[in-house]
């Protein structure tokens, strides 16, 4: 929290189970809340993002049409 204000980062996400770890313990200590959006992950990136601290929302409709 920042000025009284709560701070989310938003991360589009589809196979990034070899990444998405790592990333996420990079994002500074300010950031109150990591959301992974995921879309039709076919490997374990859900279950990495959720270990790593995230809270991941599926979005099972295609990115770019």
């Amino acid at each position: 929290m920042i000025n009284g204000k709560t701070i989310s980062l938003i991360v589009p996400c589809k196979n990034e189970a070899r990444i998405i770890g790592a990333f996420i313990k990079r994002v500074p200590k300010f950031v109150d809340e990591i959301l992974i959006i995921d879309n039709n992950s076919t490997d374990n990136s859900v279950k990495v993002a959720k270990k790593a601290g995230a809270r991941v929302i599926k979005e099972p409709r295609a990115i770019g049409g």
